[in-house]
């Protein structure tokens, strides 16, 4: 039996092709935020010449361009370029130009749009060459052609998994799930098993089943499988998610719900606490409550502080409270990555709060979860936006990342948020039905 990351798996097939110092970074979400920043660079660029293209592409795109935030027109960007510009096209504008567009993304209506859109993908390409380096899609669509060759096909049956499984399938787009299929032993059956979780699918907001299945090699019906119990979360914790997943199934035709006929098997306390929302009076006063309240449930509850995660949902106000805690001599670990067990472990060995951005808490578990910055304009980020697309993009993001962060806890999660600017929109179903208390001007 091999345990390997899909990238492992890439890097496999083409290690006498690339070296380690070409990848954007080992990790795969890392890589993908470094991908993040160059397309950010390119940007800066084409928006300082932005007038002279005003008369060629769509208004919506313009506008589009002209108003929304560099780091929100990025992130739809480079599912572009992933998804449909290197997944789809195979990076010529001539496929790219007829291509039909995927229910979520930029919003691009003419011809003109795509040329525009297709140089800016030139110019982040160029970077790259320069640098001598290559993202994630790049390494993914470079093995399948290593595995869509005579050579493999004759050393396949040798050579492949006689069966694959395959965890967190929602963290990969559909150039990753598109080599999966080729690693089989027999390339007319598909033994292979998959869990996933549409909720967090952070690969590719534009899921479909027929994509999926697709992609990962599947032509006849499947068997399906669907969560049947839940394990981690306490009963009134599970009812958040529900409430978070029914109001983003409300918006999204592709965002799935785990959890809506799931029996409960929680070996927790008697004595279950409902989630709370507590709003608070100023950002300063955020801060501070915060930790008082981490303290407050370490004592309460006999706990450790590496058993309470506080999670952040605004990275200015994460690196406020990262200076708050070192100027007040609050001992934290902070997760720099996804999954980031090392730090875990630092954490309980100097008896320090674990701190995170939403991003990095995926695949952990807490006794506690404290998410922090969740209110209006912030969850969804709406600062700087004005078009359709964009607004969807991080309203979508802000269904998953609550989610995610909300199922990492298994007996209480606390939710800060500043009162002047107002309850979360995100929220305001779990606080209508009462899955989430709210308490206003309160001090820990």
């Amino acid at each position: 039996m091999e345990i390997k990351t899909l990238q492992d798996v890439c890097n496999d097939f083409l290690k006498n092709d690339i070296h380690e110092s070409e990848l954007l970074d080992e990790d795969t979400f890392e890589s993908k935020n470094i991908q993040l920043l160059h397309l950010v660079e390119v940007l800066q660029e084409y928006k300082l010449d932005l007038a002279g293209h005003k008369g060629f592409i769509s208004k919506e795109l313009y506008e589009f361009f002209e108003y929304d935030d560099l780091f929100k027109i990025a992130e739809l960007m480079r599912h572009e370029i992933s998804v449909v510009i290197k997944g789809r096209c195979d990076e010529t504008f001539d496929n790219y130009r007829d291509i039909s567009r995927p229910a979520y993304g930029l919003p691009i209506n003419t011809e003109e749009d795509r040329r525009f859109i297709f140089n800016i993908f030139n110019r982040y390409s160029e970077i790259l060459n320069a640098l001598s380096q290559f993202d994630v899609d790049d390494i993914a669509i470079s093995a399948i052609s290593k595995l869509d060759s005579p050579i493999w096909r004759r050393r396949r049956s040798q050579e492949g998994y006689d069966a694959l499984f395959i965890d967190e399938v929602h963290l990969f787009n559909m150039n990753e799930l598109s080599l999966v299929h080729f690693l089989t032993k027999n390339s007319k059956t598909t033994p292979i098993a998959y869990a996933i979780d549409l909720s967090q699918a952070l690969g590719d907001i534009a899921w479909n089943d027929a994509e999926f299945y697709e992609s990962i090699g599947i032509t006849s019906l499947e068997e399906k499988t669907t969560l049947s119990a839940v394990f981690r979360c306490s009963p009134a914790i599970t009812d958040l998610a529900f409430s978070i997943t029914s109001h983003g199934a409300n918006i999204f035709t592709n965002f799935d719900n785990p959890i809506s006929q799931s029996p409960y098997i929680y070996g927790g306390v008697s004595d279950e606490e409902p989630p709370q929302y507590f709003m608070l009076s100023s950002q300063k006063e955020l801060l501070e409550q915060t930790f008082k309240a981490a303290e407050k449930l370490r004592t309460s509850k006999g706990l450790k502080r590496h058993q309470i995660a506080i999670i952040f949902f605004d990275r200015i106000l994460f690196s406020e409270a990262i200076r708050y805690a070192s100027d007040n001599k609050k001992p934290v670990a902070q997760l720099v990555r996804r999954g980031d067990i090392e730090a875990i472990k630092n954490a309980e060995k100097s008896s320090a709060n674990i701190v995170a951005v939403a991003d990095y808490v995926g695949g952990l578990e807490f006794e506690v979860v404290i998410l922090v910055g969740v209110d209006k304009g912030r969850v969804p980020n709406l600062s700087n936006i004005t078009s359709i697309a964009s607004k969807m993009y991080q309203s979508y993001i802000s269904h998953n990342r609550l989610y995610v962060s909300v199922t990492r806890a298994r007996s209480t999660v606390w939710i800060i948020g500043e009162e002047i600017r107002g309850g979360s929109e995100v929220l305001e179903a779990a606080v209508h039905n009462q899955k989430l208390i709210t308490q206003k001007n309160y001090s820990f």
